[in-house]
């Protein structure tokens, strides 16, 4: 099993690699929709990110932020349906998205492929027994020339 003490460091240790990775500061805004939302609030709070924030399910005011993490999405539908309810990822944001594992045998992942619908780029797929992660970098859409 290991000592939890190191586990635990190990976690804390890729959480902040793949934050800085994504350009994720301790300045950044953040929010965290879905079930079990609890844990990821608590732990961005003890390790210093000043700008986290909850946001529940269905139709909410929010600020626009840098991350969002969603917990839980249960499919494709329910993806696309938090994508249009919840805070909304600025242009070059990053949201990080728990799936469950798609059935074996799809050629395109049917998350990858409702992100990308949604203006969304997957820059990585951690691929777990059960769950996947996604990390998706919203598109900056070009700027319009003017008349």
């Amino acid at each position: 099993m290991g000592d939890p003490l190191q586990r635990k460091h190990r976690f804390g240790q890729t959480m902040h690699d793949m934050l800085s990775q994504a350009g994720v500061t301790h300045d950044s805004v953040i929010r965290i929709a879905g079930p079990g939302g609890l844990a990821p609030l608590l732990w961005f709070c003890r390790h210093g990110y000043n700008k986290v924030g909850y946001v529940r399910q269905g139709p909410c005011p929010a600020d626009d932020c840098d991350l969002l993490l969603v917990l839980n999405a249960s499919s494709p539908e329910t993806l696309a349906r938090t994508l249009h309810d919840a805070s909304h990822v600025k242009a070059g944001g990053i949201l990080v998205i728990e799936t469950p594992t798609p059935a074996a045998g799809m050629k395109v992942d049917p998350v990858h492929r409702a992100l990308e619908t949604c203006g969304y780029h997957v820059e990585r797929c951690l691929h777990g027994a059960h769950k996947e992660i996604h990390v998706a970098r919203r598109e900056v859409a070009p700027m319009k020339k003017a008349a």
